[in-house]
């Protein structure tokens, strides 16, 4: 512990179970490490290299820095991240994160794209700005108290996630601007807990809500398209004021006691949906779908 190691060259080498705290590791090459259950809390880790190969599984990283440092490719599967400095980190495509405690940790700027965070506990962890693109797995992740401003979340899989709670009203979540009619890209939360929730004004194009809890959550003035699905959504007491839903699927949704003043329906699918108590309010705008042909007139 405590060593100075800057700029070393350690790829391939067995670390596995030492104890490397608060040593200093910047811009070393770690590639191909094994440094599994390692002991590298409040190391220095700014610019490292660790690619594809280097394993810290089950390692103590609580609280190191590891600022700019390229992590692609690398097994972090079940280790302790908290409090860890991750800013304008690379951890991209084959990076697998999976059940590690990154709570409280700072990732703000960092590239997540194709990163495997499932069951991964970012509770009060900083996102800002940061980059979860499709193929971003972050299924059963805790992300209450998170910070999330300016986060892109388009194609991100967020299924069954905690997210109560949140601010997302600077968000990307739907498909994003001057996308290609044949981008197929969707954020899937379906059965997350967004519970009490701020998507205010939000894009949801493309998003999948399916079995999701929205319960008193904020969605005033969001748009939507026909292939948002809130089947089965449980959007009770919701803000759903000046909403635009023209050809979403609220089929088999709970809207019981939501505010409803004002949203656009047009097309939207309510079929076996529970409107028990809501407020529909005298602007609304309900269309169903036209009705049969007239046959008045027609000659035979």
């Amino acid at each position: 512990s405590n060593a100075n190691l800057t700029q070393c060259k350690l790829a391939g080498t067995d670390l596995s179970g030492k104890n490397l705290s608060k040593c200093n590791l910047q811009e070393s090459d770690l590639t191909g490490c094994k440094l599994t259950k390692t002991y590298l809390s409040g190391a220095n880790l700014t610019q490292c290299k660790l690619l594809a190969g280097t394993d810290l599984s089950r390692s103590n990283l609580s609280g190191c820095n590891l600022q700019g440092a390229d992590l692609t490719g690398c097994k972090v599967t079940e280790s302790d991240l908290s409090d860890a400095n991750l800013q304008q980190c690379k951890l991209l495509a084959g990076t697998d994160l999976s059940r590690s405690n990154l709570s409280r940790c700072n990732l703000e700027g960092a590239d997540l794209r194709g990163c495997m965070l499932v069951e991964v506990n970012l509770s009060g962890a900083k996102l800002n700005e940061c980059t979860l693109l499709e193929g971003s797995n972050l299924s059963k992740a805790n992300l209450m108290g998170a910070k999330l401003a300016a986060t892109d979340l388009t194609g991100c899989t967020l299924v069954d996630a905690n997210l109560s709670g949140l601010d997302l009203t600077t968000c990307t979540l739907g498909a994003r601007a001057g996308t290609s009619p044949g981008d197929v890209s969707m954020t899937n939360l379906s059965k997350a807990n967004l519970s009490r929730c701020n998507l205010s004004k939000a894009h949801l194009t493309r998003c999948i809500f399916v079995e999701s809890n929205l319960s008193e959550a904020k969605l005033t003035g969001c748009k939507v398209s026909a292939e948002t699905d809130f089947s089965k959504a449980d959007l009770s007491m919701c803000q759903l004021r000046q909403a635009d839903m023209v050809g979403a699927n609220l089929s088999g949704s709970n809207l019981s006691g939501a505010y409803m003043q004002g949203m656009n329906l047009k097309g939207a699918d309510l079929s076996d949906a529970n409107i028990s108590n809501a407020n529909l309010g005298p602007y609304n705008v309900f269309i169903p779908p036209p009705p049969p042909p007239s046959l008045v007139g027609e000659r035979y």
